[in-house]
């Protein structure tokens, strides 16, 4: 693998200097080290990736709160059913992109076919309420690891908390595949449904850290320069493992 840095417009008067961390996946890479680095990949390329505020399930630490007993409790009149990514109709490639643009997003047609392609996501999990299709999530399966890589649903169904269901499908599924991890994509903006997600970590630039009073920190407050400046970020932090992180 080769990690790179892309260069942002630099502010010199106040020395910030930002880079997006890139890593390029080469022949023979292992896909558990380069996810276990904090990355994700690319929707175009997928031998690219980003690293990110990335979050995963740790699945020996996994215990199911009230709170997840309860979701899936009010979803259980819906279908989950986990099945080998299979051939994307045109039908279903239509149905894919209105509900994407029903939710703000314009994935274009090249781009599911690319996904669906199997060159890198392998499973799929569909939803359904009856005989109606109402959510889909793309699914990798490799090894010790697994991704959730993305997740479609009907706009009508959008307060049925499929989402946070469905992450908690995958994780009992992945449970039983003797998998350590379920990655889970980013953890930014309204995606705080998956701090409820059992055996949660985060990537937050040096480990990974299964404290949920730095991600809340992390969601509410706003800093100027870099987080790694704030008095009272840095106070959340384990001593020894920023000790670890100095070197």
């Amino acid at each position: 693998m080769r990690i790179f840095f892309s260069a942002y417009q630099a502010d010199y008067q106040h020395y910030r200097f930002p880079y997006q961390v890139l890593l390029f996946r080469e022949e023979n890479d292992n896909l558990y080290e380069i996810y276990g680095l904090g990355f994700l990949p690319f929707r175009h390329r997928q031998d690219l990736f980003y690293l990110s505020r990335s979050c995963r399930s740790n699945l020996r630490q996994v215990e199911f709160s009230s709170e997840n007993r309860r979701v899936l409790s009010r979803t259980q009149h819906f279908n989950f059913k986990f099945k080998p990514l299979n051939i994307l109709t045109s039908k279903k490639q239509k149905q894919l992109r209105d509900w994407a643009r029903a939710a703000g997003w314009d994935i274009k047609a090249p781009t599911l076919k690319f996904l669906w392609q199997g060159a890198y996501f392998n499973w799929l999990l569909e939803v359904k309420k009856g005989d109606k299709l109402v959510s889909v999530s793309l699914l990798l399966a490799a090894g010790k690891m697994a991704h959730w890589g993305y997740f479609f649903i009907d706009p009508d169904y959008r307060r049925d908390n499929l989402a946070a269901a469905s992450g908690l499908k995958i994780i009992k599924w992945t449970q039983q595949r003797d998998i350590k991890y379920v990655y889970l994509g980013t953890c930014y903006g309204n995606l705080n449904y998956k701090r409820n997600f059992p055996g949660l970590e985060f990537f937050n630039g040096g480990y990974w850290s299964a404290d949920k009073q730095e991600l809340s920190w992390l969601h509410r407050e706003q800093w100027a320069g870099h987080v790694w400046q704030n008095k009272s970020y840095r106070a959340l932090l384990n001593k020894n493992k920023m000790r670890a992180i100095k070197g």
